[in-house]
């Protein structure tokens, strides 16, 4: 079906706005580094933005954009004159030029979305008045032909209205083919991948449940094994009263055989359906995933202008340092970062970079300096925006927020810096003495802290006084799935974000002890508020009988904010596509989402920065009052290596072991285990089986090929739970076999316990 002459404009005219936007950018770059280096090498800054504006103005011309072709055409008669000398570039004509380009990215709007453009009388006056002052011809306003080397070719007429769309590639290198595609697709695909993901996770669930069945029949089996031979007996000696009880014996055993065999087979050709369904989705994913990242630089870089602006207007000297420019992040966090970035650093200017006067007179340079770094961090990014100003008084604060009633007296007594610190975030609040456009409307980092948690993110926040202030961001690479602890509290089953989870423990009676009205966990010597995940969520509390004598406590972070949560158990480690909950749930108190795990259970994910909030004012009170703690004993002498490629299984057992009383070291897999039996003692390895590189069969085999280390106990704890699987482990050499579905910590310790 052929286009409408309308919808062929619009097509044009979306095309016409990314190329307008790339050639903005790029000369608004090239003029803050003009502006910064005036004495340096400037005439390839100025052919380079003469290009772009010639390249726009061209553009504009195909599409009848004659408000931005008119300041074009004469930003580009500026940088014309100014190649050939004759027009000299200083603060007032920056501040024009940077005016220009504000009038063409508002005029380019109207352009786009068909509405009048703005009156551009006056900035059209001022820009050819400039221009005839560096005139020395009656034809000085008009473009000179750049060297013809050099020389752009205008479209003629007779080629059509089409904007150029493809640059040309620079010397020395070679051009990427590229092809522009809509967002709506990528996230159309994207959504696409995250219900065949869900179908993933499903599908490993029907393979768990069909193990599940092939084991029932195994001890159908091993049961049928044992009464064998009372049927042999009744075969043999047959009655006329129970020959058909025999007959149906005897189709049972061999219906049992059929359905085991039958069972067997299609448990391992699903089981390779489904592996080779997880790589082609996690890969469709990965690519779909990179196809939506973007460097960070697309946002850094609009901050220059924004300190070049804004310390004009204040009369600072501001530098802004950018770092990590190549750090990749998916779109939809790149457009959530913009607004939170902004608030940051024109706080920082506003608030943190002193006047050149006070500088000097602190010893510092009269310029101040705002960093803003980016880098990956595992499976996330950190932002960190860092300037050398006055910092955070955090008595100030104190005295502030007292004044504004949002604290009284007695609690301003006692809050302490890092709390101080944080109330800088809270909604209303301000340090600035009168309002301005830039402050003093108490809603800029308030709406940081929001937005960073609506993208999943944490903010933290260090300074001190005349030693400035860095603020950094926590974030995920992408917002459509997550990496969660699946744990399980009054019967329930919730998630809780791995990003947030800093140390999962067992805790002792012991380690529990109680500061005025709360009770409080001691971990690696620092206090930690300890909260029932049941009286936060207002859940009935769960009665445990008989187990283990450890409490499961999974200790989390927002910001600066440290809180130990008590849950009934830890169900495992997972990856969930996260969903919402859509607009009549979207601000659900301690949830910011949920998911559907294979077996259709639907799963509440847990807010950790609203849980952080509510666990103020609650305890946990019973503080396991029936519980006791393991005697250590001598056994703090016995080291122990643990070996498993899931960090949360890693974690799980250290814990138990170190709450027991072994020094654990952990490796995560035999590779990594063998390098660190070269180096240290041990007197007991726990392994994992199923590991990349080398795995826990492996291992065994070559510890106990090991003059040195054939001595050495090892212990297989896996989900590998078939006959076969523990034969091979024991012709490795193990000295134990402990399966995962079955696993309690009281048989791992007992097997410990007999083997050292």
């Amino acid at each position: 079906m052929s286009l409408s002459e309308e919808q062929i404009m619009q097509q044009l005219m979306s095309t016409f706005k990314d190329e307008a936007e790339e050639h903005l950018e790029v000369i608004n770059k090239q003029l803050l580094e003009l502006e910064k280096n005036p004495s340096g090498e400037t005439q390839e800054l100025l052919q380079e933005v003469f290009r772009e504006a010639h390249s726009l103005k061209g553009a504009a011309r195909a599409v009848e954009a004659t408000a931005v072709e008119t300041c074009a055409h004469s930003i580009e008669s500026m940088f014309a004159a100014a190649k050939r000398g004759e027009l000299s570039l200083g603060p007032a004509e920056f501040d024009l030029l940077y005016e220009g380009l504000d009038f063409m990215t508002t005029a380019l709007s109207a352009a786009v979305e068909g509405t009048p453009a703005p009156d551009q009388i006056g900035l059209q006056r001022r820009l050819s008045s400039v221009l005839a002052k560096c005139a020395t011809d009656q034809n000085s306003a008009r473009v000179p032909a750049p060297e013809a080397k050099q020389a752009p070719i205008e479209p003629k007429p007779s080629q059509g209205p089409g904007p150029e769309t493809t640059p040309a590639p620079k010397k020395g290198g070679s051009a990427e083919e590229t092809v522009r595609v809509s967002t709506r697709k990528l996230d159309a695909l994207m959504t696409h991948v995250e219900e065949l993901l869900v179908s993933k996770i499903r599908t490993e669930q029907r393979v768990a449940e069909l193990k599940s069945l092939r084991n029932s029949l195994q001890e159908w089996q091993k049961t049928w094994q044992k009464k064998r031979s009372a049927y042999d007996k009744l075969r043999r000696e047959p009655r006329e009263d129970n020959r058909e009880i025999i007959t149906f014996l005897g189709e049972n055993q061999e219906n049992l055989k059929y359905f085991w065999s039958h069972t067997n087979s299609l448990l391992q050709e699903f089981s390779k359906d489904s592996m080779r369904m997880s790589l082609i989705t996690e890969e469709l994913q990965e690519d779909i995933r990179r196809a939506r990242m973007l460097p960070v630089a697309s946002v850094f870089e609009s901050f220059k202008r924004t300190v070049r602006d804004l310390a004009r207007q204040q009369g600072k000297q501001v530098n802004l340092v950018i770092c990590g420019t190549e750090t990749e992040l998916d779109k939809k966090l790149i457009e959530g970062i913009k607004d939170p970035l902004m608030h940051i650093i024109r706080n920082s200017v506003d608030h943190g970079i002193e006047t050149p006067e006070i500088r000097v007179a602190a010893g510092k340079p009269a310029a101040g300096t705002i960093q803003l770094s980016a880098s990956q961090q595992g499976n996330g990014i950190k932002i960190e925006v860092e300037d050398d100003g006055a910092g955070i008084d955090c008595e100030k604060i104190r005295a502030k927020a007292q004044a504004k009633g949002m604290i009284s007296a007695q609690e301003a007594r006692s809050l302490s810096d890092d709390d101080a610190r944080l109330m800088i975030f809270q909604s209303g609040f301000s340090t600035a003495t009168k309002v301005t456009s830039v402050s003093g409307r108490g809603v800029g980092l308030d709406v940081v802290k929001t937005n960073i948690e609506k993208l999943n993110g944490l903010v933290t926040v260090t300074a001190s006084p005349g030693g400035g202030t860095r603020i950094s961001l926590s974030l995920p690479l992408t917002l459509s799935t997550s990496r969660v602890l699946l744990i399980e509290v009054s019967g329930e089953t919730f998630a809780v974000p791995t990003t947030s989870v800093e140390r999962i423990v067992r805790a002792n009676a012991e380690d529990i002890f109680t500061v005025g009205d709360k009770n409080v966990i001691q971990i690696e010597g620092r206090s930690i508020s300890l909260v029932g995940v049941s009286d936060v969520l207002e859940l009935p509390a769960k009665l445990k009988k008989g187990g283990s004598s450890k409490l499961p406590v999974i200790v989390l972070g927002a910001a600066e904010k440290r809180v130990a949560f008590v849950v009934d158990s830890l169900v495992g480690e997972m990856e969930i596509v996260i969903k919402s909950l859509g607009k009549m749930l979207s601000r659900v108190r301690n949830v910011s989402g949920a998911t559907v795990l294979g077996s259709g259970q639907v799963v509440m994910i847990l807010n950790v920065a609203d849980m952080i909030k509510s666990a103020r004012g609650v305890s946990y009170r019973s503080a396991a009052s029936d519980r006791t703690a393991t005697e250590a004993g001598t056994k703090k002498s016995v080291a122990v290596l643990v070996v498993d490629d899931s960090i949360t299984t890693r974690i799980m057992e250290k814990n138990i072991l170190e709450s027991a009383g072994y020094r654990v070291t952990m490796a995560q897999d035999g590779v990594e285990a063998l390098e660190t039996l070269k180096q240290q003692h041990f007197d007991l390895i726990v392994s994992d089986v199923d590991m990349p590189r080398m795995n826990g069969f492996e291992l065994t085999t070559r510890v106990k090929e090991s003059d040195e280390l054939q001595e050495l106990p090892v212990v297989l704890v896996t989900s590998l739970d078939s006959a076969a699987d523990k034969a091979q482990g024991l012709e490795c050499g193990a000295d134990a076999y402990i399966v995962k579905h079955s696993f309690d910590q009281r048989d791992l310790l007992d097997t410990i316990k007999q083997l050292v």
